[in-house]
């Protein structure tokens, strides 16, 4: 008889590397290899990628559709217009998201509380430099934006 799998079977461990005052990146691949560092940010709505991380997703034969133009609060209050894209895939840790909807913008990439809430719980050990978050499918098919 196979055990009944515990939280631990489905915990996802990121490193955290720290870039600034209490300010961190997480690995995240997106499509079959670009991995990239993503600042972890709990403010932030969603998934960023910048230019170049998209032009490297596409030169590496990545699918990549671009859909709307929203508009997005920055931290300081200010509103800018993005595109979106879906991608055929982002993967953090072990949880694969299909498809993967992101924005696209001048500046860093990042990673957002839209994903974090369908991994959530998530636990921050500043102590250990990691982010545990819960992934209770390898695949997740999403329709998160």
């Amino acid at each position: 008889m196979q055990a009944a799998p515990t939280d631990k079977d489905y915990a996802v461990v990121l490193p955290m590397t720290k870039v600034g005052n209490n300010v961190y990146t997480v690995p995240i691949t997106i499509g079959s290899g670009i991995t990239e560092e993503y600042l972890f940010d709990t403010g932030a709505s969603g998934v960023s990628i910048n230019k170049e991380t998209l032009a490297k997703y596409i030169a590496s034969g990545g699918m990549a559709i671009k859909g709307e133009l929203i508009r997005v609060q920055l931290a300081d209050g200010s509103i800018i217009l993005v595109d979106t894209w879906v991608l055929e895939s982002l993967t953090i840790g072990k949880c694969t998201f299909r498809p993967a909807y992101v924005s696209m913008t001048n500046g860093i990439n990042l990673f957002g509380a839209v994903l974090m809430g369908v991994m959530s719980p998530v636990v921050v050990d500043y102590d250990k430099k990691v982010i545990v978050l819960f992934c209770p499918d390898k695949i997740v098919t999403t329709s998160v934006k």
